[in-house]
């Protein structure tokens, strides 16, 4: 399961026309770092009841099977919230945290266990993995857990 909270739901993928156009954000303000290192992104969100998951995967377009490098967050969900806002802030985080990878062609700071922080006042949790988020995706549902 990819959520960080223990969940009794299998949780939903958000929207895909929002998946797909922050996608084509990402691709367009990263497109010069990916053409030169031969990488391609894959970007996911998962609602939960109490929690939201986003997930960018940085991919070898020359070979798949290499690990991504996965950066993860999560944030807790309360009826009142602006989920407009949480979403806004949360793709900023992970600009940033793309633009640390970018910075860093031999990058290796991995943050496997959830890590929490605060950015524009949202409190949320992050972790930067190796996990090819695609296949705990299809596992998940072979499992039934999604």
């Amino acid at each position: 399961m990819l959520a960080r909270k223990e969940q009794n739901s299998s949780g939903n993928p958000l929207p895909e026309l929002w998946i797909s156009e922050v996608l084509k954000l990402l691709n367009t303000a990263y497109s010069t770092q990916l053409k030169e290192m031969d990488y391609f992104l894959e970007f996911y969100g998962i609602s939960y009841p109490d929690e939201l998951f986003l997930a960018v995967s940085v991919i070898n377009a020359n070979n798949r099977s290499i690990s991504p490098t996965s950066m993860c967050l999560s944030t807790d969900l309360t009826p009142k919230q602006d989920v407009k806002k949480i979403l806004n802030t949360l793709v900023d985080t992970l600009g940033i945290l793309l633009d640390n990878f970018f910075s860093k062609p031999d990058f290796q700071e991995w943050q496997p266990t959830w890590f929490e922080e605060t950015f524009k006042k949202i409190n949320f949790y992050y972790k930067i993995t190796r996990e090819d988020i695609s296949l705990t995706i299809e596992a998940n549902k072979l499992l039934g857990d999604f």
